[in-house]
């Protein structure tokens, strides 16, 4: 899993000032957690320390906006007092997890706003009760919880999408997610190999009616992109042109977005 972590300014602190003692404790916490992550431009979620920054609002800003799901840790960083900070982020963090790091903030986190999903993981830095390597595992198991969950919502989103267009042949509304899902990760800026190839066996192995699929792809307005993807799925897969139900087009899907 690769996971871009991110320190807001107003927990490093500036050049103007000291740096904030919640600032050593997020590079800290960072630290032990690279250990146990891969390396990548494209991540599968973000895990941002304190708020209150203008690049840390960008930054959640951009992952909303390339459907990279997100956690935060705020580290004192919303209080019910400081409520101008908080009700600010309130709508940019609606759908993110936000971790607690004390029963108290648990508790002020939940007041709030009732629309945050609020975990409690202490850290060893706060408190001696819990060890670098509990912190660890609570922290990647709620990696993959996280991940799992925004993928199963993206599917299905894609899969209401389909259903609502009343095809009944099942080998072309298979196909068809596969193509919606497909685009999603060219949103997000890297398409797998495994998907291209499950697309590739599924158009191979499937009988349909290619006029139809034709018709449908142009009613999701995924006509020019499956025709890129028709050549791409060649170029990297096993697809051959016996099997494109539409006229490919020249490969212009490049994987270049980042956050």
């Amino acid at each position: 899993m690769i996971v871009r972590f991110h320190i807001s300014s107003k927990l490093a602190g500036s050049d103007e000032g000291l740096p904030s003692p919640w600032g050593n404790i997020a590079e800290a916490l960072v630290t032990a957690l690279r250990e146990k992550l891969d390396d990548g431009d494209h991540p599968d979620l973000i895990h941002v320390y304190g708020l209150g920054d203008h690049t840390t609002h960008r930054m959640l800003e951009r992952a909303a906006e390339l459907r990279i799901p997100a956690i935060i840790t705020p580290l004192s960083s919303l209080q019910p007092w400081n409520t101008k900070n908080a009700h600010s982020w309130t709508k940019l963090l609606t759908g993110s997890i936000i971790v607690a790091s004390s029963q108290i903030e648990y508790e002020n986190l939940q007041a709030v706003s009732a629309q945050w999903r609020v975990k409690l993981i202490e850290n060893p830095i706060v408190t001696t009760a819990v060890s670098t390597d509990d912190y660890r595992s609570r922290m990647l198991s709620l990696y993959e919880e996280a991940v799992s969950r925004h993928d199963q919502e993206v599917r299905q989103q894609i899969k209401s999408k389909v259903d609502a267009l009343g095809e009944s042949d099942a080998a072309i509304c298979s196909i068809l997610q596969q193509v919606l899902y497909v685009h999603y990760q060219h949103h997000r800026g890297h398409i797998t190999q495994e998907c291209l190839d499950q697309l590739s066996n599924s158009m191979i192995a499937s009988n349909y009616d290619e006029a139809l699929m034709a018709f449908r792809l142009d009613t999701l307005q995924m006509t020019d992109f499956f025709a890129q993807l028709e050549t791409l799925l060649q170029e990297r897969s096993n697809l051959t042109e016996g099997f494109m139900p539409i006229e490919a087009k020249p490969n212009k899907i490049t994987e270049t977005r980042k956050i």
